[in-house]
């Protein structure tokens, strides 16, 4: 609070913001903000949002009541709210003024603790084919320089089509 006191005191003797940065040791952009803020943002200042700050009471009792929703309207799970659509909605509503990190992690705890948790697939089915009864064939497309001429300082790019082509049989690439 010193820097600031220092500030306003040479921008009030002064009326410029150069010499009052000068004498605060900061940036003339820092100056002016201090010079044009309100007591009340002056008092705010140098405090960060912490998530207890951000998620109250009414933020959770709000992204549960839409967890809620989701359930007596049985959405289908990938038609779930996901934490950017719950910050809109928040947001619009008045609830939530904060940003979407500490929303996203309030968001998955709120899940986790439902029921809700998006969690990865119990099963995993491996392809296994009889020998030398099927082809695999891959393709795609591949881009790769050719090479700079140095005089004319152009390169040459070529498009390649590419298969890749896998039988059973072998089970390796061919």
């Amino acid at each position: 609070m010193d820097t600031v006191n220092k500030v306003r005191k040479a921008y009030k003797q002064t009326g410029q913001i150069n010499s009052a940065a000068k004498t605060g040791q900061c940036s003339w952009a820092t100056a002016k903000k201090i010079i044009d803020s309100t007591p009340e943002e002056l008092a705010q200042r140098g405090t960060r949002n912490t998530t207890s700050k951000l998620i109250t009471l009414a933020v959770i009792e709000a992204i549960e009541k839409i967890f809620r929703d989701e359930e007596e309207k049985k959405v289908h799970r990938k038609q779930r709210h996901k934490a950017p659509a719950i910050l809109i909605k928040l947001k619009t509503a008045g609830i939530y003024s904060g940003s979407i990190r500490h929303l996203r992690r309030a968001v998955a705890e709120i899940r986790k603790k439902h029921g809700h948790a998006i969690s990865p697939p119990k099963s995993f089915l491996e392809l296994n084919f009889e020998s030398g009864k099927y082809l695999q064939v891959d393709h795609g497309e591949v881009e790769f320089e050719l090479g700079a001429f140095n005089k004319t300082r152009v390169k040459g790019y070529l498009l390649l089509r590419v298969f890749q082509v896998r039988h059973s049989f072998f089970a390796k690439f061919i």
